[in-house]
């Protein structure tokens, strides 16, 4: 079932996720990629959740050491 997590922009679970698995793994990502929170932020909690839920902990740690 599609579920619309940001209404304002009409973004998808199945858009965030997919967003995720192609190397989203911050907020700032997100709202580049697909615009979802980019209008009133009341989707922001549920976005976070997705992240730290769906992420992908060995990216962030790369990403981390390179710098």
């Amino acid at each position: 079932m599609l579920m619309i997590v940001c209404v304002c922009k009409a973004v998808s679970d199945r858009k965030i996720l997919q967003e995720i698995d192609n190397g989203a793994t911050t907020m700032a990502d997100i709202k580049k990629h697909c615009t979802a929170a980019t209008d009133c932020g009341s989707c922001v909690p549920q976005i976070r959740q997705m992240l730290r839920e769906c992420g992908k902990p060995h990216l962030r740690l790369v990403s981390n050491n390179a710098a």
